[in-house]
């Protein structure tokens, strides 16, 4: 410190006081009675000098030790994890971010934003960048299907192709023109469109034949699986007289069904070339049990 003089003006004459050395330390300073805080400290600044008090000092310095609080610049808080929120004049609080109250805007799709709003009867569409809300629009019919048309960015309702239908079941041919009995035989049928697939399930056991023919009464070939022309499929096994021959199914527009001799061809399949008499018979094989067809 520079030198100072305190001196007491006693009558006339000033007399010093405290004579301190130039550049005393404070430590080295005599140790004195505590301060009251009212006191008056001279405490250079620069070219001048400015007074201070203890109470002064003690309102405006903290030790390190002790929680600087909002208004001297500090948090007011000893502990602090997650985010730090202003508290006003109070203490510093540290929680989680409440995406409710203290967002706005939207978020980034790349940082899963999306849609601000919820629309009724609406849908998320993409558009390489955010999303967009597409209302839906209503739709009926068995035709009918919502659809999206990319260039308008919009939902419609349109008309669809019903597509390829297909049913499946079978039925019960019951061969009245052939033998004493009447033999039968269980087909499976698959009709996908215009196309139509039979399977012979089951064969037919020797009987004892009355008739030069091999088939059933007009109508078993139901109505929905009838060409729209006659038509014979070869290799088919049967047996005439006890010996096995090779035979054809034909099936015709009024939904007759036979079996013919090989080789007799389409407009001879009814015709009398079976034996009237022994046995006949046609037995299933897996070469030959499946047959498709148009139906036009």
């Amino acid at each position: 410190m520079r030198n100072r003089k305190i001196a007491a003006l006693v009558g006339l004459v000033l007399v010093p006081l405290i004579v301190w050395a130039a550049n005393t330390t404070i430590t080295a300073l005599t140790a004195g009675s505590a301060l009251t805080g009212t006191e008056v400290l001279p405490m250079d600044q620069g070219a001048g000098t400015v007074k201070t008090t203890p109470a002064a000092i003690d309102t405006y310095v903290k030790t390190l030790g002790a929680t600087l609080g909002v208004s001297k610049g500090g948090t007011g808080a000893t502990t602090l994890t997650g985010v730090l929120h202003g508290n006003g004049t109070s203490a510093v609080t540290a929680a989680n971010v409440d995406l409710t109250s203290e967002v706005t805007g939207t978020l980034p799709l790349a940082n899963g934003g999306g849609l601000t709003t919820a629309t009724d009867d609406s849908v998320a569409v993409g558009n390489g960048t955010v999303l967009q809300s597409k209302a839906l629009t209503s739709c009926s019919g068995a035709s009918n299907a919502v659809t999206y048309n990319t260039s308008t960015n919009a939902f419609g309702c349109n008309t669809i192709s019903g597509g390829t239908s297909q049913s499946t079941g079978n039925f019960t041919a019951s061969f009245t023109d052939a033998c004493s009995t009447t033999p039968t035989q269980v087909i499976n049928y698959v009709l996908t469109g215009s196309s139509v697939t039979l399977r012979i399930t089951q064969n037919i056991g020797a009987c004892t034949s009355d008739s030069t023919s091999f088939s059933t009464a007009a109508g078993d070939l139901p109505v929905s699986l009838r060409p729209a022309a006659a038509v014979t499929f070869q290799g088919f096994l049967c047996q005439d007289q006890g010996s096995n021959i090779s035979c054809g199914l034909r099936l015709a527009t009024d939904g007759t069904i036979s079996y013919c001799v090989s080789g007799t061809g389409v407009n001879t399949c009814a015709a009398t070339n079976w034996t009237g008499s022994a046995n006949k018979a046609q037995t299933v094989t897996n070469a030959q049990s499946t047959v498709t067809y148009a139906l036009n």
